[in-house]
């Protein structure tokens, strides 16, 4: 289904699961983003009665639990993750709702969502696909034999233009005759408004028009630092236009006791911009920010959020009007590139409050004439038709082997039919996407992911290592450096930096691959060939892997946070993905280790993974073992002479209480088990 925001697709989506549940089915429910799978069980709530399952992590698990559940919420790949594995409760699936479907289009996971809906359909499953900016709606229904539904109605009329303000240099030449300071506003349908400038700034204009006419903004920014400089700008202006209720509402943010994170800098911009009536909402962000910034804007207490685009991914945050700064973003390879007119209509589709507005403003932002002319004709542009990305390496790849590992030993023949299944194979062809299944099957090979089955001709069959590659959920294209750092740990000393550099030099580490020119940045602490086990001819990402494994080694060394953000240009949020990608990729390694006989990096990889996941030194794991005590409690007691949790028990309550500066309760050194306290 193809629908404007907003105009009923996610009730369409929830009456599908419901009718599953009601046949003595399970119903799924998949988003793009952890936040979304969050939102949509708060929204399942409303029909009584139904056991719901969230799941969002860990990809090693057959999810046992889920067999009691009616409704299942999940991301699309742990959903990928679960059919790997082959749960017994599988057969019980009769509907899965594939929610934000135009990101089949996507580089990352597009090929993912595309393979398992391909699964769904094997398998006789209904599929729902909701999309509000897919244009050729009909290709993909074609592709999953069925019927497609597609509307423009929406609850409130959106209205899509160009704002045009001579600013800066600019400004200073309109004195001349040949120049003249323009502030206008107009709409792809032609009609056209002259805006008082009043504070010298187009997107500050823009705000407090809206905010005078009691709506609300949302602003697109190019990247995370610019939503926090604009957030910045706009809080002097909108501080102007908030009433005494509307400071009073905010006040109590003045200190930024509720947004507190190692990130101090981060922390005290917000408070800045909050009492001032604006937030900012990055993916660099602790989860406890953003989710107060969602919550304050849907309260109406936050008049403008300032963000980048990833908030136009399916949250609920509608706007009166929202402005797009630019309509470009930088490739690293590419440059300065437009973005997609898809993604340009899921950001305007945040405009317009269904229960407090007629309609909504989408509005992009220029600075000259011939700025505002190309964006006009943008606007007016048709959205991109859907392409396949299933042959994207990595991806593919670790799709080919699963299908390898689900089935039972097909041959080439029998796995080119089920990728001929596939959109790719109906928009491209299917030779195109036959020729793509024998690379894959090359390099599987090669790999010894995969082998000839002996017993059946022409069959091939799962490896030990390509089974638990596959259930790991780790792409096949980081198996040959991980084994080749296996092979190296056996005659080469392990050091944490040679670990962390080998976990960053697989392809599922994803975050934090910092790029661009090295010139003039700092290389302290960069780990000699000696310290690594991945050599230089093992992976093409020897070099990338190298600023993000020197962070997470400042991490685990207690060096100070804002250091640590300042140096590798990182907010808290990015730490937090870090940790939690290294603790995956960590668990792999040493999975892969036990399989393969290379048990030498095992207790390394273990002390490893308890310090990345408390972010200390070796010394304070044993204090950090007791609940309650953190890095910074365990190196206060560290400093006073208690160094490990034996002696920490040992210690009186009063003692405890005076190293400490508050009460804890911890565990019975006896047998007995008290209240613990989560701090």
């Amino acid at each position: 289904m193809a629908s404007p925001t907003a105009s009923g697709k996610t009730v369409i989506g929830e009456l599908a699961i419901i009718d599953a549940v009601k046949k003595g089915k399970k119903g799924v429910y998949l988003v793009p983003l952890r936040s979304l799978a969050a939102e949509k069980s708060e929204d399942f709530k409303k029909y009584v009665g139904y056991r719901i399952g969230v799941k969002t992590g860990d990809f090693d698990s057959k999810e046992h639990g889920l067999e009691e559940c009616d409704i299942i919420i999940s991301t699309y790949e742990k959903w990928d993750s679960i059919l790997r594995h082959q749960p017994d409760w599988l057969d019980t699936v009769g509907c899965v709702v594939a929610d934000e479907g135009h990101m089949l289009t996507d580089e990352s996971r597009g090929s993912t969502i595309e393979v398992l809906l391909t699964r769904m359909v094997s398998r006789k499953v209904k599929v729902v696909i909701l999309s509000a900016v897919l244009r050729n709606v009909s290709d993909v229904a074609y592709w999953l034999d069925g019927r497609f539904m597609q509307s423009s109605w929406r609850p409130t009329l959106l209205r899509e233009g160009v704002y045009l303000l001579t600013e800066g240099k600019d400004r200073k030449k309109a004195g001349r005759q040949d120049h003249v300071c323009k502030s206008v506003l107009e709409y792809k349908d032609g009609q056209r408004e002259t805006l008082p400038d009043e504070t010298g700034n187009a997107i500050s204009n823009l705000v407090v028009q809206t905010l005078r006419a009691g709506g609300q903004c949302l602003v697109f920014a190019r990247s995370r630092k610019g939503a926090v400089r604009l957030a910045t700008l706009l809080s002097r202006e909108v501080e102007k236009e908030l009433t005494p209720r509307d400071l009073l509402a905010v006040s109590e943010y003045r200190y930024g006791d509720e947004l507190k994170s190692t990130d101090v800098e981060t922390s005290n911009k917000l408070a800045y911009c909050v009492v001032k009536g604006v937030g900012f909402h990055h993916a660099g962000m602790s989860s406890e920010q953003k989710r107060l910034v969602e919550g304050l804007f849907r309260e109406l207490k936050l008049k403008v959020v300032c963000s980048t685009p990833t908030l136009a991914q399916g949250l609920n945050l509608p706007a009166r009007r929202v402005i797009i700064q630019t309509t470009t973003r930088y490739d690293e390879k590419l440059g300065s590139v437009t973005i997609p007119r898809w993604e340009f209509e899921n950001m305007a589709g945040r405009a317009g409050r269904p229960r407090y507005d007629d309609s909504g403003d989408a509005i992009i932002v220029s600075k000259t004439d011939a700025q505002m002319k190309w964006a006009l004709e943008y606007i007016k542009q048709p959205i991109e038709r859907l392409e396949s990305k299933l042959t994207i390496e990595a991806p593919f790849y670790s799709n080919v082997l699963s299908e390898i590992c689900l089935s039972e030993s097909p041959t080439l023949s029998e796995l080119k039919s089920f990728f001929s299944k596939t959109f790719a194979a109906h928009i491209g062809g299917v030779d195109f996407v036959s020729d793509k299944v024998d690379e894959a099957t090359k390099f599987l090979r090669g790999s010894k992911l995969i082998q000839d089955d002996k017993s059946r001709l022409g069959g091939l069959v799962k490896t030990a290592l390509g089974d638990r590659v596959s259930r790991l959920y780790i792409t096949p294209l980081s198996v040959p450096a991980m084994m080749q750092g296996l092979q190296a740990s056996e005659r080469k000393p392990i050091t944490s930096i040679g670990l962390l550099h080998l976990i960053c030099c697989m392809y599922d580490w994803k975050v934090l691959i910092l790029t661009g020119k090295e010139e003039g940045r700092d290389h302290s602490g960069f780990p000699t060939a000696d310290e690594l086990l991945v050599d230089e001819k093992a992976s093409d990402r020897y070099d990338l892997a190298m600023r993000p494994s020197v962070m997470m080694q400042q991490y685990i060394d207690e060096v100070e946070p804002s250091s640590i953000y300042e140096r590798f240009g990182i907010s808290e949020g990015d730490v937090h993905v870090a940790v939690e990608s290294a603790d995956w990729l960590m668990y792999s390694v040493a999975e892969v280790a036990r399989l393969t006989g290379h048990f030498k990096v095992l207790p390394a990889l273990e002390i490893l993974n308890r310090r990345v996941d408390k972010g200390v030194k070796e010394e304070l794991l044993s204090l950090t073992s007791i609940k309650g005590i953190g890095a910074k409690r365990a190196r206060l007691l560290w400093r006073q002479g208690v160094k490990t949790r034996e002696e920490f028990e040992g210690l009186t309550e009063s003692q405890r209480d005076k190293m400490l500066g508050f009460h804890l309760k911890v565990d019975s050194p006896h047998g007995g088990q008290t209240n613990l306290s989560d701090f």
